[in-house]
């Protein structure tokens, strides 16, 4: 285990007032995005992930709208909505819907592209139809999975490309959709955005990332120094800070632990840690480092849900009686097809006029990811989770690993007591210590 302490970094930040969830819905919403994400990234093992459980979330809440009895409350269950009104679900998403919408800029775009695609065989009800278009923003489509399978893949492929600006390609494969499958949820989700405050070309270079305790990878990494929003989590020595988007309330929110590893982080993750970081990030001159990097997902989540309870939704047993006629005659989901696509660089994901940036110190707070990371896209305003990934390892086309770091491992206790002792050695600042 390798560990940088910088003294700098051992402050107690102020409470903003700044809340993670304002809304029970929200909050809702974001459990479940963390749920789902620990599952993923659990299943992923030593992978890098991205997804968007909020598109995710978004698809299934429209299919409850159409789901009765056990199949209903299972979905409204792991979704955390089994307390609310299946109206007030639907108004919930059709206002987060857009609010997202309208942060699309030209310097900004999220697109969380999310459709159901129904086999011909079943008709799909008018009032289910007109819920999804005016409330979950897509509408409902009857493909002839049945007498023409390979063309439906297409379709759906072409559907997903043409939504995200041709990044999402191939959303499904040959083999996922067959004569007899009846219900599709896809989801193709894509990000680009420029900084509030791009990072400084002249200070990109390349920089050794920790893999591990004891293998480093040559990357790029950009840096820039300015007034970002930070806060140090104690009980997981993990640091925070929020990167802003342009012309938006989202945000990228840098989330790297400093003494455990990013996988017994996330096995210790819960809802009330990241609201714990969020609610304590405070504005200070921080000097981020991280790397340019770009991440493309696909995965099928069938299984995921089903461990998460969704059970009879992908069964003989589904009641999707709400959603088409003669479902009875063996209507069920056989697929959550999600792909996600983001990429990192010193201006974002487009370009955007640079600004001045603050000069660097040792005074500043560092935040060096050159080690495993997670990162949340998340709206600011709202406290909403859009989107939740990790960079574990390079990808293949970056540089070849160079040799084993010498970086030797520290047991946490042995970290604990030298965090105490340096507190206790550090001259009085204008922090709270």
């Amino acid at each position: 285990m390798w560990i940088k302490w910088v003294p700098s970094l051992l402050v107690v930040t102020l409470v903003t007032g700044v809340t993670s969830a304002k809304s029970p819905l929200v909050a809702a919403n974001n459990a479940f995005s963390v749920r789902l994400y620990k599952r993923v990234v659990d299943v992923l093992d030593d992978e890098n992930a991205f997804l968007s459980p909020f598109s995710v979330a978004t698809t299934l809440a429209m299919t409850s709208t159409g789901a009765k009895g056990k199949t209903a409350s299972e979905i409204s269950k792991v979704l955390g909505f089994e307390k609310h009104p299946i109206s007030d679900v639907s108004g919930a998403f059709k206002q987060a819907l857009d609010k997202l919408k309208t942060s699309n800029n030209e310097n900004f775009t999220a697109t969380l592209a999310h459709r159901l695609f129904l086999d011909k065989r079943f008709k799909l009800l008018s009032e289910f139809v007109k819920v999804a278009t005016e409330n979950y923003a897509t509408t409902p489509m009857s493909l002839d999975f049945a007498g023409a399978a390979d063309e439906s893949r297409r379709y759906i492929n072409k559907w997903a490309a043409d939504a995200t600006e041709q990044k999402i390609k191939n959303l499904l494969t040959p083999t996922d959709i067959t004569p007899k499958r009846g219900l599709l949820l896809a989801n193709a989700n894509y990000l680009k955005g420029s900084w509030q405050n791009p990072f400084d070309k002249s200070k990109t270079r390349k920089r050794l990332f920790h893999v591990s305790g004891d293998l480093t990878v040559n990357v790029t990494m950009m840096e820039i120094t300015g007034k970002f929003r930070f806060s140090l989590n104690y009980s997981t020595g993990s640091q925070f800070v929020e990167l802003p988007y342009v012309g938006t309330k989202l945000s990228m929110l840098l989330i790297v632990p400093q003494i455990y590893s990013l996988t017994l982080f996330e096995s210790n993750l819960n809802g009330s840690e990241l609201i714990s970081g969020i609610d304590h990030l405070d504005l200070l001159t921080v000097t981020v480092q991280m790397p340019k990097f770009n991440i493309t997902q696909r995965m099928d989540l069938v299984q995921t849900l089903s461990n998460m309870g969704i059970h009879d939704l992908f069964t003989q047993r589904a009641d999707l009686s709400g959603l088409a006629e003669d479902s009875a005659g063996g209507l069920s989901a056989f697929a959550v097809a999600h792909k996600s696509y983001i990429s990192v660089d010193e201006q974002g994901s487009d370009s955007a006029v640079s600004r001045p940036a603050i000069k660097s110190n040792p005074e500043n707070i560092h935040v060096i990811a050159d080690r495993p990371f997670m990162f949340i896209i998340r709206d600011v305003e709202t406290g909403r989770y859009v989107s939740m990934g990790r960079y574990i390892k390079p990808s293949s086309d970056d540089d070849k690993v160079d040799s084993p770091s010498k970086a030797g491992h520290v047991h946490p206790a042995a970290v604990a007591w030298l965090v105490a002792l340096t507190v206790l050695l550090l001259p009085v600042t204008g922090h709270a210590v």
